[in-house]
């Protein structure tokens, strides 16, 4: 069938090359038209009488509308202009469904394009969000590690006697100094201590020349409860005096 319903007609040319026509051949004349339009081929010649209505009087007008067809090598009646037409019609088609299929082609190539997009634009924020994750945890852990950095540590004897010597703290008798705070938990008043060394220093600051041969706490030859008791008495007592 033709592509499009409708068909073509020529109104000038066809009343310049009909004035002939009775009105049963004009009849005839179109009948054979429309048919020709809507199958898109030739007309075999035993339908021209059924498609013209004409049956048995057929050969009244078979003479005269002969002359607006040609015979082709099948014996079929064959009309030019209609042909033309159709070539015309058949073309405009297949370029409207190339342009059809292209513009579809080219839709699908933007939405996969488009589809890239949002994919590369979530794997981008979703790396984001881990990079985010991985700084979070990042920081708590250095918290954590500065945590576990900052908490108090108590010092070794070796260690206390180092600093002591380093610093020239004197008036620190270093095993005093560990038994003392050993006794009360290391606490400091009702804190947890944080820094021996201060605490070292300060106690240097106030026993120094307090009650010392040389310079350092007297506490030789007692036992480790002993020199505990005498330090919190001393601590003590520093703490009345001042």
């Amino acid at each position: 069938m033709a592509t499009i319903p409708y068909m073509q007609l020529y109104v000038a040319d066809y009343i310049a090359d009909t004035p002939h026509l009775t009105p049963e051949e004009h009849g005839c004349y179109i009948l054979l038209l429309m048919n020709y339009w809507h199958t898109e081929k030739p007309i075999p010649v035993k339908r021209l009488p059924l498609i013209t209505k004409m049956n048995e009087r057929w050969t009244d007008v078979e003479d005269t509308l002969k002359e607006f067809f040609e015979i082709d090598e099948n014996g079929d009646w064959f009309h030019k202009r209609i042909e033309a037409d159709l070539q015309k019609v058949r073309l405009k088609s297949r370029n409207n469904s190339l342009a059809g299929k292209k513009s579809a082609e080219s839709r699908r190539l933007k939405a996969i394009e488009k589809s890239k997009d949002l994919n590369v634009r979530s794997t981008n924020a979703q790396r984001n969000v881990n990079h985010k994750d991985k700084d979070k945890d990042k920081d708590k852990d250095n918290r954590y590690k500065n945590t576990v950095a900052k908490r108090f540590a108590p010092p070794s004897l070796e260690e206390l006697i180092s600093y002591i010597d380093e610093k020239e703290l004197t008036s620190v008798d270093p095993e005093y100094f560990i038994d003392f705070y050993e006794s009360k938990g290391w606490m400091v008043g009702k804190n947890k201590m944080k820094d021996w060394k201060a605490t070292a220093r300060g106690w240097h600051s106030r026993n120094k020349g307090k009650g010392t041969n040389d310079g350092k706490i007297n506490g030789s030859g007692k036992s480790k409860s002993e020199r505990a008791n005498d330090a919190f008495n001393r601590a003590t007592a520093d703490a009345f005096e001042s």
